[in-house]
Parts: C-alpha cells; structure tokens; sequence
C-alpha cells in the first residue's frame, strides 16, 4: 500500500548545457480523482508514476442500482454504477453495486479529518504490512500485477465511526477477517485483518466475487459481485465512487 511521492522538477540552469530540461510534474503519482463515465456514472483516474498527467478514465462495472443505501455490506470497490453492469447506471435510492458496510446508514462517522483509532502511520512509504492505512494498495505503481508484489484484494477495516478518518490513520481489525466469495457463495481466500486494520492477498481470485467482513462474530456481505479488489480506491473518507465512507464491521 505504497504511494509514490513526488519529487519536485528543476530546469537545468547550466548555460549552454546539452541536457535537456526535466519534464515538469503536473500531478502526484497514484492521486486518484473523478472523471465522467457514460450514463452520467462518474469514473476515476490515476496520476501516472512519473506525474506527467492522468491515465485513462476508469469507469465502474456491475450488476447495475440494486443495492440501496442501507445495504448489508461491501468491503470492496468494484461494482458501483456501472454503465455496463445489467442493471443499468445507478439506482435512485442506491450505489449500484456498492452496499454500506455499515447496517445504520445514518450513521456518518467522526467530522472530515478524524482519526478514530487516534493513531496514524507517519512512516511514509517504508514498506511494512502496517504501511499507509487508507490509501489505495493497487495503484501509482503500487502493488499492481507488473509489481514485485502485485495484490488481489487489499485495503483497510477501520472501527465503527471512522467512516470519515483520513488517510494514514490507522484501522482496527479487532481479530476479524475478510473473505473473498465465489458466485455460490462459498469461500475461496481468508484474510486476516492486522491489528491496524490493514488486510491483502496476493491468491489469485476470480473475474468477478464478492467479499465478506467478519468480526467478533458478526458478518456483512456484499450485495453484488465486484471486479476490482482494491477496497480503499473507493471507500475513502469522501464517498468516492459511490462508496459511503471507509469500510467498517456491522454493528452489533
């Protein structure tokens, strides 16, 4: 779950020095924002690894607007919207594709900027399983497949009103796990959660699955199908692509 820093271009100030100027940066590597998808979904692009510019729009795929805003559970990206899906774009009432991890839809966690666990990972990029809590684990270069160590499924638990904690403050996996389902149902990985909420797998997984949290005996699963494991691409602190807030266990 690395993000790459960016590092700040000088033009070369020798006269009549040979070496062409550094190319400038106009983003910081990995930065994710949102861009217009067919249906009026809304996608999302990465800065590239040396900052030139955004790569290609990345619109959602899915089963279409069935699952409402109080929905059981997801605990992954994929799936919200979905020009493609089946269904159609996003329901009225729901994020197509993407449930709230959280039962209470009402419940919005702590102000923008909180960090719930009131611990956070100051580390930088120094790569350890407790590294970066938050931050999208498959993008920027990070944990792709051409990587030297690509991930399936990865992201972050973070405790019941954290939905709104920033980036690098740390989860809490309180024991738990999460499960990657096949279409029956049935089980094909188990991911402990670390101590500080962090979770991934590099076992290769299936075009299309669901996922499961399970925590201290209580479950929440998604309700559709998704195709992209990188949870916390879209469950941010700012409801990104659909997804309400950071994922967190069901409420007891």
């Amino acid at each position: 779950m690395r993000v790459s820093l960016v590092a700040a271009a000088f033009l070369a100030g020798a006269c009549g020095s040979s070496d062409p100027p550094a190319a400038a940066t106009v983003c910081v590597p990995g930065q994710q924002v949102e861009c217009a998808c067919p249906g009026s979904v809304k996608g999302a692009q990465a800065c590239r690894d040396d900052g030139s510019g955004y790569g290609v729009c990345q619109c959602p795929t899915g089963s279409g607007g069935t699952a409402g805003t109080s929905g059981s559970a997801d605990a992954s990206t994929g799936g919200s919207g979905g020009a493609s899906g089946s269904g159609g774009g996003a329901g009225a009432s729901g994020s197509a594709g993407h449930a709230d991890v959280t039962v209470d839809a009402a419940e919005t966690g702590g102000p923008m900027g909180s960090c719930k666990s009131g611990v956070r990972w100051t580390q930088g990029t120094m790569a350890s399983p407790s590294m970066t809590p938050g931050r999208a684990c498959m993008g920027g270069g990070c944990h792709t497949p051409n990587s030297k160590k690509p991930f399936t499924l990865a992201g972050t638990l973070y405790p019941l009103g954290g939905e709104r904690d920033e980036n690098d403050c740390n989860g809490e996996g309180n024991f738990g796990a999460v499960i990657a389902l096949d279409e029956n149902m049935t089980e094909i990985t188990r991911i402990i959660i670390s101590p500080m909420g962090n979770f991934f797998t590099d076992k290769p997984l299936p075009p299309t699955f669901r996922v499961k949290v399970a925590v201290q005996g209580r479950e929440a699963v998604m309700l559709a199908p998704v195709t992209n494991g990188d949870c916390n691409f879209c469950h941010t602190r700012d409801d990104f692509m659909m997804a309400k807030g950071r994922i967190t266990p069901s409420r007891p």
